[in-house]
């Protein structure tokens, strides 16, 4: 009995040894054939003979051949963003730049702002909020337009956005549907007639004279509404 013990040890013991070489050898083949494959396919199916029977022939322009959706395709890249780039790119260079091309002011917010901004994140006002946005903020703004503006609106009625574009985009989004023509007073921010080609929409500028402080008026309004029947907003 302990012979026959001794023996079924040993056959386990066996088993145990061969069935960790087996894993082994699995392993560094695995590994060789994965990079037998990299290379291939690197090089070129002819090159690797894992590859010459297979219809697998990839190429590094193949992954970059992304078809984008008709809405991006009809995007142009944003000349600011563009310019914007090569300002940082000139700064990184240890040049002296005066940069016009990004909506963005060359002085840091107010003081009260940064210790309101402070004093909100101590207080653990870091999560999410209602879509429509906070509130107590909307609250304070529909005060600010009734005060500044004479507009009054209440915090119902008012959104949040992270920026401008992006609460013109949105609206955009909502009302403009394809073939719909848009008036854009001009000058205008480069980026509106590509939101609304993004929609789908065909933009239409309406000039603006500095001799007028740029502001679009009724009669120009009623001119280019005459001149586009078709116009949606």
């Amino acid at each position: 009995q302990v012979q026959s013990s001794q023996v079924q040890k040993f056959n386990t013991m066996k088993t145990r040894t061969i069935f960790r070489y087996d894993f082994i050898l699995l392993l560094l083949w695995t590994l060789i054939y994965g990079l037998s494959l990299v290379t291939g396919i690197r090089r070129g199916p002819q090159s690797n003979k894992f590859l010459r029977n297979t219809e697998l022939h990839v190429t590094q322009s193949d992954i970059f051949k992304i078809k984008l959706s008709p809405m991006v395709e009809n995007m142009a890249l944003s000349k600011t963003i563009e310019i914007h780039s090569i300002t940082k790119k000139l700064e990184r260079e240890g040049q002296k730049i005066y940069s016009l091309c990004v909506g963005e002011p060359d002085y840091q917010p107010p003081q009260e702002v940064i210790d309101a901004t402070y004093a909100a994140a101590k207080q653990g006002l870091t999560k999410y909020t209602g879509v429509a946005g906070e509130l107590s903020l909307r609250q304070a703004i529909a005060g600010d337009l009734s005060k500044r503006k004479g507009t009054p609106y209440s915090p119902d009625q008012i959104v949040v956005s992270n920026g401008a574009k992006q609460a013109v985009l949105q609206a955009l989004m909502a009302v403009v549907s394809p073939g719909d023509k848009v008036i854009i007073p001009a000058p205008y921010w480069t980026s509106y007639p590509d939101m609304v080609k993004m929609c789908g929409g065909i933009p239409v500028a309406l000039p603006t004279l500095a001799s007028n402080n740029y502001e679009l008026t009724a009669d120009a309004l009623r001119t280019s509404l005459q001149q586009h029947p078709d116009v949606s907003c």
